[in-house]
């Protein structure tokens, strides 16, 4: 992802609703000072309908760690799919030269192991 490329699949979706996305689990960022904060990495991103159809909505995105997350964290392993709710939300970031508006998930609930990968 270059630096001022924003998450275009994200910007159409109005922040006011939630939606279901499915994403695959790839790691935990902890941080030291507030074991319970924190962020996971979630890659290939995809929006559900109410059809159950699917989109590529991004490719990655880092979402923050909540309470939610924390009742699972210890049944997740890198790889698995990870089904939930959450609402579009947008936060400014630095380039190079200028700030620009990228989008996030917030508010993620519903949270569940959708598909558990075997690692031996």
């Amino acid at each position: 992802m270059k630096e001022t490329e924003v998450r275009t699949g994200l910007a159409g979706l109005d922040p006011e609703l939630k939606y279901k996305f499915l994403g695959t689990f790839v790691k935990e960022s902890v941080d030291r000072r507030f074991p319970d904060k924190g962020k996971m990495l979630l890659t290939e991103i995809l929006l559900v309908d109410e059809d159950d159809n699917t989109c590529e909505i991004t490719d990655h995105i880092w979402v923050s760690k909540s309470k939610r997350w924390n009742q699972i964290i210890n049944s997740i392993k890198p790889g698995d799919t990870i089904e939930f709710m959450a609402n579009v939300g947008t936060y400014q970031k630095e380039g190079k030269r200028e700030f620009y508006v990228n989008y996030n998930l917030q508010n993620l609930r519903s949270i569940k192991i959708k598909d558990v990968q075997n690692v031996i």
